[in-house]
């Protein structure tokens, strides 16, 4: 399945496989749970974000986002999670590849 969802808000997805570049871009108050993500940049530039029990791959992971919060998540690409505001992550495991992961501004 390939989805985008852009400048959406206040909604939740469960059981989703999701492919596909530019996804939940400027988001707002959204939840996301046992799925897999498979886009480059999910998340960038959304605010208030939860994602439990997820597989995520992707270069730019909530890129520029603000409260966001990982729970049980695979976290896989090469530069996810930079530049966001109010980040947690709880019990989450990255890839080996994640090597630029969690730069500061």
């Amino acid at each position: 399945m390939i989805t985008s969802f852009f400048n959406s808000k206040n909604f939740t997805l469960e059981n989703f496989i999701l492919q596909g570049n530019y996804s939940f871009q400027n988001c707002k108050n959204i939840i996301v749970r046992n799925s897999i993500l498979d886009s480059r940049d999910a998340f960038w530039e959304s605010e208030n974000v939860l994602v439990e029990n997820c597989v995520l791959t992707g270069e730019y992971l909530a890129l520029h986002s603000k409260n966001v919060r990982f729970v049980n998540c695979k976290i896989e690409g090469t530069q996810p999670l930079c530049y966001a505001d109010d980040l947690i992550l709880d019990n989450c495991a990255f890839d080996k590849d994640c090597d630029l992961a969690l730069r500061a501004q």
